[in-house]
């Protein structure tokens, strides 16, 4: 209800259109985060059959994210890096899931049946694809370098990344983790400044 009249669009008759309501959305959204302790802007798209686990411990979704169906998440944040008035959000996509204390922060795609492990941050320009697989307490981002605006770091189908690791990306060229291949638990990687992944 909160989307519908956050968003507009046409009435229940079709006959006429309505146009966005700015203050009541945002009433019914603090009304609901102050009985379940989920933030959740009400312009954000959430999908169906979506399993909300101890709504009770905090879930945050910002104004530009979205979830795809059949997701499965647990108590994390999904924000946004900058307050300019931008696509800004995480991108979740079905059968997801995101375990307890999750970080997601910025502009990340989270591809279709991916698993985040349980106290993972992950923050700037990151593209997760299908299928893949990260651990526990792992930290994925990408920083800015003197070179300006890094390159994506982006884990392809199927990679898996151990518990604890951390992968950073400060290099112009977007760092990839190949499709199918694995980190081992406890790793440090950067770009080898090729787009290839150097473990240490």
């Amino acid at each position: 209800f909160a989307y519908s009249l956050a968003t507009g669009g046409q009435l229940a008759n079709g006959d006429a259109e309505a146009g966005p309501v700015p203050f009541l959305p945002r009433v019914i959204a603090e009304q609901v985060a102050n009985q379940f302790q989920a933030d959740i802007h009400p312009q954000c798209v959430i999908g169906d059959a979506n399993f909300v686990e101890h709504p009770h411990r905090g879930i945050t979704l910002g104004q530009t994210g979205s979830i795809g169906i059949g997701c499965i998440l647990y108590p994390c944040t999904l924000g946004g890096v900058t307050d300019k008035v931008k696509a800004r959000h995480p991108h979740v996509g079905d059968f997801v899931l995101i375990g307890t204390d999750v970080g997601v922060f910025g502009l990340v795609e989270i591809g279709d049946r991916a698993v985040v492990g349980a106290n993972t941050e992950i923050y700037g320009y990151v593209n997760i694809g299908q299928n893949v697989r990260i651990g526990s307490s792992v930290v994925a981002r990408t920083v800015k370098s003197s070179a300006g605006t890094p390159g994506k770091l982006i884990f392809e189908d199927g990679a898996v990344i151990g518990d604890e690791s951390l992968i950073i990306n400060d290099q112009p060229t977007d760092l990839v983790i190949p499709a199918g291949s694995s980190i081992p638990p406890h790793c440090f990687v950067t770009n080898d400044g090729q787009g290839r992944p150097r473990l240490s």
